[in-house]
This record gives C-alpha cells, structure tokens and sequence, in this order.
C-alpha cells in the first residue's frame, strides 16, 4: 500500500497521474488440507447432520 502511495505522491509531483495504472489482484484460492485418523470416528447421522449445517452456512453467504 505504501508503494502505491509513493507512486501516486511521484506521479501528482510530475503531473503524470494517467501514468498510474491501477487493478484488482485476483485471490487465489487457498487449499484446505483435512487430516483424519481411525480414532476420530462419528456416526452416519452426526456426519449427516454436520454437512447439512455446513450446507446451511454456504447458503447464507449468497
């Protein structure tokens, strides 16, 4: 950020603001690592239940 304002500060200086090109950085997906181990074990209907809470939260975000 603080380059962006060196450049901006430079470029009013030398009345060459159309000179300063500005654009949005594409986020790059962040991976997810899930780690399991045969003690953490769960019933078919915790798991169910748990996805479909995890399921209800992805739908509140759109």
């Amino acid at each position: 950020m603080l380059l962006l304002v060196q450049r901006v500060i430079n470029a009013a200086k030398h009345n060459s603001l159309e000179t300063v090109i500005i654009t949005e950085k594409e986020e790059k997906p962040k991976s997810i690592v899930l780690l399991l181990s045969e003690r953490d074990r769960m019933s078919d209907v915790r798991l169910r239940l748990l996805v479909e809470k995890v399921m209800r939260c992805g739908k509140k975000r759109r």
